[in-house]
């Protein structure tokens, strides 16, 4: 599936990064709650992290779990809990940076061969994952009919995150600019100015 993946994104900037990675978002939600002296450079380790990167910064969009067919109904259960609180702090930290709450993160959980999508929000103050469809990549020819609809999803998968990854980018040069000089004083957008153009 990692490489099917490879092939969609191809086209993009997103970078695919797999192999237990640590999650930076859930490190920087750790750090939040502990003290100076207890910070920790530890995150959860997930499969698969999506990323987009400019201005040297590295964001997260969001992350997918994979567990073997045989896996226990007790690993698959904490794994894809372990998922929705992952990309639930992936979710926190987007809506920090582009101070926008209307952001959303679609991602996967897989098992073997069979897998779905969800959707995680905020809905007034709170977070909330849904299932939006299942996916399945076939092992047999008589199975190709799963196949139009599972691409059908990742490829709007892949837009919704060059959609995302737009929005992430505009937020970090916008922060550049305003962090960039140090202002004398607040403009407050609610007043108008009191200059006038020259004549």
């Amino acid at each position: 599936f990692e490489e099917l993946l490879d092939v969609i994104m191809d086209d993009t900037e997103l970078i695919l990064s797999d192999g237990e990675s640590v999650c930076v978002s859930t490190r920087d939600s750790l750090r939040s709650m502990m003290e100076e002296d207890e910070l920790t450079e530890f995150g959860r380790r997930i499969d698969l992290i999506v990323n987009c990167s400019r201005l040297g910064v590295t964001v997260e969009l969001c992350s997918i779990e994979f567990k073997r067919q045989d896996a226990s109904k007790s690993v698959v259960t904490h794994q894809q809990s372990k998922n929705a609180r992952i990309n639930s702090c992936i979710l926190s930290s987007i809506n920090s940076l582009t101070r926008d709450f209307s952001n959303q993160i679609l991602s996967f959980d897989f098992v073997g061969n069979s897998g779905y999508m969800t959707q995680i929000c905020c809905y007034e103050d709170v977070m909330f994952s849904q299932k939006i469809t299942d996916l399945y990549i076939p092992t047999d020819t008589f199975e190709l009919d799963s196949l139009r609809s599972t691409l059908k999803h990742l490829y709007l998968w892949k837009s919704h995150l060059v959609k995302l990854s737009a929005t992430v980018i505009k937020s970090l040069y916008s922060n550049k600019r305003r962090y960039s000089l140090v202002e004398t004083c607040e403009e407050d957008s609610n007043k108008p100015s009191r200059l006038s153009p020259a004549q």
